[in-house]
């Protein structure tokens, strides 16, 4: 399954070794979220990629961090689970 929100932030970042080296880690696991990893980005690192690309938390990992309703918008139209 293709990551946009990943690719995105390793576009943002200047490669996937930028990226790497903004949060700490080695670029095998970026890469490795990229193109093995079923739930993408690990949990522990979604807000240090956002905080470093700007790339939004909810696009990284929705299971984790659903998207917020807007004004004028239910939790159901935006599509958070639970909320039918």
């Amino acid at each position: 399954m293709r990551n946009e929100a990943l690719e995105e932030a390793i576009g943002v970042a200047g490669g996937q070794l930028a990226l790497a080296n903004k949060i700490g880690v080695s670029q095998s696991l970026v890469s490795y979220w990229l193109k093995k990893s079923k739930k993408g980005v690990a949990a522990g690192f979604v807000l240090a990629i956002e905080a470093a690309t700007g790339t939004p938390r909810e696009r990284l990992r929705a299971d984790l961090y659903p998207p917020t309703p807007r004004r004028g918008q239910t939790r159901k139209s935006v599509g958070v689970p639970g909320h039918t």
